[in-house]
């Protein structure tokens, strides 16, 4: 239920206000280009956690108990954290088969390195022989290697409680959303041209609203409540644990209510 829920709720709203503005960005200012960044990172998450949820409950009726395969990948602190997080079937595959024999960690930094770019690349291709997953499993690949860099470099950070506060917290949150939102660009957008132009607006941002809000507030309206809502039930769910489970256990009259 919750998974059709992802699915139907969530996922089919975003994909219209999605299409509309990445079918031909030109011209649009980075205020729409963000958002639908934003939209499509919602909708690729309520879709294909939709269907795992799905999957999995159909598979639990049967008898079979399938593990999760995403844990709030958007309260993820770090590159690594959000592939502890996002599809952890397809990570957990990618680094039992593929990263560990290469050798994994064990080697020298800069074998380290070419293992997770090409672990990563090779995970974009796995979605698609096209040259935007290619990127797209690119950029991960840098952004493990920058995080691992960082980590290998200042290595007694990680104990610091000033690091371990919830301020820091957040904001780790804030810097690995925006660059796991910037990889969706080049994994939605196929064209290099429009992907491209995306990128630079994503990055660069111009500050011309005026025509984005009349845009948004003439057509997709529905569409920006839904997406408040998604990231509200997303936090809710984040602070309150297994809320699926919570929901289940309710007693009828509140479970029916």
């Amino acid at each position: 239920s919750f998974g059709f829920f992802k699915k139907l709720f969530f996922a089919d709203n975003m994909s219209l206000f999605v299409e509309q503005v990445f079918q031909d960005p030109i011209g649009l200012e980075s205020f729409t280009i963000i958002l639908a960044t934003i939209a499509f990172g919602v909708q690729i998450y309520a879709d294909f956690s939709g269907y795992t949820d799905i999957a999995i409950g159909a598979a639990l009726i049967l008898g079979f108990k399938i593990p999760a395969n995403f844990r709030k990948p958007y309260f993820a602190i770090s590159p690594s954290d959000f592939w502890n997080r996002w599809h952890i079937s397809l990570s957990t595959w990618l680094r039992d088969y593929f990263y560990i024999p290469l050798g994994g960690n064990k080697k020298s930094k800069e074998k380290t390195y070419l293992n997770l770019i090409t672990v990563m690349v090779f995970g974009g291709l796995w979605h698609g022989a096209s040259m935007n997953f290619i990127i797209w499993g690119a950029l991960h690949g840098f952004y493990l290697i920058i995080h691992k860099s960082i980590k290998n470099r200042f290595s007694s950070l990680q104990t610091s409680p000033f690091l371990n506060s919830r301020v820091i917290k957040l904001f780790s949150i804030l810097i690995t959303q925006y660059f796991v939102f910037l990889a969706w660009i080049p994994f939605r957008v196929h064209d290099i041209d429009n992907m491209v132009y995306s990128m630079q607006k994503y990055i660069f941002i111009d500050f011309e609203t005026t025509d984005t809000i009349n845009f948004l507030m003439n057509g997709h309206k529905i569409t920006m409540i839904i997406l408040i809502i998604f990231f509200i039930l997303h936090y809710v769910s984040y602070r309150q644990g297994n809320l699926v489970e919570k929901i289940a256990n309710l007693g009828l009259y509140r479970w029916g209510l």
